[in-house]
């Protein structure tokens, strides 16, 4: 089994998955990200979140599992046919297995920071949205000044041309 680490550039979702496939291609290994803990996400989604931490925990192939039987005698045949068969394969197999698992590794830690990503910018949103109300809040009265200061200038740019008319009459 192999890490691919992939850093990317953007939030493009295809963009990262090819970057993905062309570290598994060509084997490029990167560097792990600093913190190396697993993205914690919020309890806003839980199906999202069980099946999140589900392909976290079980993303990993294992190649050489036997599947048991419970039968008594024919079970310990299959059980050595299947590990025999597994040998003798290996050469064929392993380079398949070991790719399935790293693209599966890299697909479901994509997916925890797709994830991340998108809570972050729903609560930016909505920041943003009760941050537009609160300004419009404030500039509606600011309006109504802004007109009542206008009509209180006109007037009194009246009075005191009326002013002047009586002075010079």
């Amino acid at each position: 089994m192999s890490i691919h680490w992939i850093a990317a550039e953007t939030d493009d979702v295809n963009a990262i998955l090819e970057a993905v496939d062309y570290a598994i291609a060509h084997d490029v290994r990167g560097a792990p990200p600093a913190s190396g803990r697993p993205i914690a996400v919020d309890a806003t989604d839980r199906y999202l979140d069980e099946s999140i931490t589900l392909a976290e925990a079980t993303w990993a192939i294992d190649a050489g599992r036997v599947v048991p039987s419970h039968r008594p005698l024919i079970g310990a045949l299959f059980g050595a046919l299947q590990r025999l068969t597994q040998r003798l394969l290996w050469w064929h197999t392993a380079p398949r297995w070991e790719q399935i698992t790293t693209h599966q590794g890299a697909a479901t830690r994509v997916l925890a920071v797709l994830v991340h990503r998108d809570r972050e910018q729903r609560r930016r949103i909505t920041w943003l949205e009760r941050e537009v109300e609160r300004l419009a809040a404030v500039e509606r009265p600011m309006l109504v000044m802004s007109i009542e200061q206008r009509e209180l200038r006109r007037r009194i740019a009246e009075l005191e041309r009326r002013l002047e008319q009586r002075a010079d009459g």
